[in-house]
């Protein structure tokens, strides 16, 4: 792979939906077309990228871009010409001179950690200093998560899909557990996950992975035609993808039962009304539990579903997808 850094001069083509990019990136000695996903680009940014020289027939030669950063420029010039680019909702040229003129050098130290200060400025008050905030404050929590994902091999066409479905939370939330994301139908399956788990140090045994891997199989069983699995099968299987024996697993199979994600065969022809199914849920969780009703309210259906859903944890029964 080559690295080239330069200044975005021109953005040629720009997807709002996926990110992808056509832009010219000037560079010390050259001007160079870069094609490639680029979330939120704009003309001015300063930018290294990485990747591979590639020929269109109709367009001719293009850098294609692997991986990419954006650099905050420094110095006050560039500064605010930066800020004076549109990139920051609610800042246009003159409110850009007056927010540099102040801040000078530390103008984006005061956008990130002090941006009450920007309220200060004549002119912009307590609402419009928020939302410039606000906005510079987004547009760097997005950089951050794609050059995050990155670390981890993630394109950035698939980080703009995650970026979407998680926001600025997606760093957090993925070190919590990564396994969200062949959970999230997002487009990365169970062992793409478990390779960036692994190179997160997440341990082998985490309930969230062996839930994840629970669920992959049964995914996997359901994209075969399957409707359901034997729940010694599904055990079996689910072991076979992990390389690891996973023991007991009856909590982790009552979560994934009472958060919706599967369904179990307990009863034929039952169809629990949503209080009927608070109850078997706070039975299982509480283990004690007063059930009252008048006659014909389901207290014996319910009773039944309860037996029966303990006897699941101990059974063969049948489990699927929701």
């Amino acid at each position: 792979m080559e690295q080239y850094e330069g200044d975005i001069v021109d953005v040629i083509y720009y997807n709002e939906e996926n990110g992808y990019t056509v832009a010219v990136l000037e560079t010390q000695n050259d001007y160079i077309t870069l094609v490639g996903t680029i979330p939120n680009i704009k003309e001015e940014e300063h930018m290294v990228v990485e990747g591979d020289w590639t020929f269109n027939p109709k367009f001719g030669k293009q850098f294609t871009v692997a991986s990419h950063t954006f650099v905050l420029p420094e110095k006050v010039d560039d500064i605010l010409r930066y800020l004076s680019s549109g990139i920051i909702k609610g800042v246009g040229e003159a409110t850009a001179k007056r927010i540099v003129d102040e801040f000078k050098e530390e103008t984006f130290v005061i956008l990130q950690y002090h941006p009450e200060k920007i309220q200060e400025i004549d002119g912009i008050g307590k609402k419009r200093g928020e939302t410039i905030a606000q906005s510079f404050q987004e547009h760097q929590a997005s950089r951050e998560v794609m050059i995050f994902l990155q670390k981890y091999g993630i394109r950035p066409n698939m980080g703009v899909k995650i970026y979407k479905r998680f926001g600025a939370k997606t760093a957090n939330l993925l070190k919590e557990n990564p396994y969200m994301l062949c959970s999230e139908r997002i487009g990365i399956g169970f062992k793409r996950a478990d390779d960036i788990a692994f190179k997160m140090g997440i341990e082998k045994h985490a309930p969230y992975m062996i839930s994840a891997a629970l669920l992959y199989t049964l995914g996997n069983a359901s994209s075969n035609g399957n409707t359901y699995l034997p729940k010694e099968m599904w055990i079996e299987q689910t072991e076979g993808i992990l390389g690891i024996p996973i023991g007991e697993i009856e909590d982790i199979i009552r979560d994934l039962l009472f958060n919706g994600q599967i369904k179990s065969e307990i009863e034929e022809g039952i169809k629990l009304a949503d209080k009927q199914v608070e109850a078997v849920k706070t039975s299982v969780e509480t283990g004690m539990m007063i059930l009252t009703g008048g006659p014909g309210t389901g207290k014996t259906t319910t009773i039944k579903s309860i037996l029966s859903m303990f006897f699941l944890f101990k059974s063969k029964r049948y489990l699927h997808l929701k």
